[in-house]
């Protein structure tokens, strides 16, 4: 089964693929600054990217991180209902995504839910064996956050 992650963020949404062995198809980091625009553009363009992205690779599972409560949550609750309204219209089902809670990711990928940024993205490209990938890619700690969403979501599948 093919999976995207998606860890939303207006400064740094973080997406990944992954096919049925759990290897990388695709990571990306998708940027906008406020220089971009306002939230609802920026929150568009990066769904809209998101929506190009499904369409080129079929997941048959989406996942996407649960909101975290901060300063910007009302920015990012607006983000994630675009990012959600467009996989509606790209897949043409509602409700085509599950959504993870960062402790849970954590815990599975690392052990503790409460792992440092550091400590995922060690142990998400010790597993994943990333070394294929562009270190700046696959460092970043948005993308592998994704690729922790993608573990998860096999998990609970298998």
């Amino acid at each position: 089964m093919r999976i995207m992650g998606l860890d939303l963020s207006l400064s740094g949404t973080g997406l990944a693929v992954l096919d049925e062995h759990l290897e990388p198809v695709h990571l990306e980091r998708i940027s906008t600054t406020t220089k971009d625009g306002s939230t609802v553009e920026r929150s568009d363009y990066i769904a809209t990217i998101i929506g190009e992205r499904v369409e080129k690779f079929h997941p048959e599972c989406i996942v996407i991180e649960e909101y975290a409560f901060s300063k910007s949550g009302s920015k990012l609750g607006e983000l994630g209902g675009i990012v959600k309204r467009q996989l509606w219209i790209t897949t043409g089902v509602s409700e085509c995504w599950i959504t993870a809670a960062s402790t849970s990711v954590k815990k599975l990928v690392t052990g503790s839910g409460h792992a440092s940024k550091e400590d995922m993205i060690a142990e998400v490209n010790a597993q994943l064996n990333l070394t294929m990938f562009d270190r700046k890619v696959s460092h970043d700690n948005n993308v592998c956050d994704a690729l922790g969403l993608c573990l998860w979501a096999a998990d609970k599948i298998a």
